[in-house]
């Protein structure tokens, strides 16, 4: 997944983000299951993302938070959906 396409299309507005406050923080891994079978790879992503991101966080970031920024903004090469 390149993270540089598609910048001459114009930013698509999209609504905010709600409820996720009230559900639980699961561990990175646990929440991606759902979808673990459906990207190539994705399961050794995400243990680099858990081996590389910047942990602790001056930000006041877990280590499972910060994890799932690296593995958000990584660069996947042109196959991963």
């Amino acid at each position: 997944m390149l993270r540089f396409t598609n910048v001459d299309h114009e930013p698509t507005r999209l609504p905010p983000v709600y409820g996720y406050r009230t559900h639980p923080l699961l561990p990175l891994r646990q929440a991606l299951d759902p979808i673990l079978s459906q990207i190539e790879q994705l399961d050794e992503f995400i243990k680099i993302a858990q081996t590389e991101c910047h942990f602790p966080s001056e930000h006041g970031l877990s280590h499972e938070e910060s994890a799932s920024i690296y593995l958000y903004t990584m660069d996947w090469g042109e196959k991963s959906l």
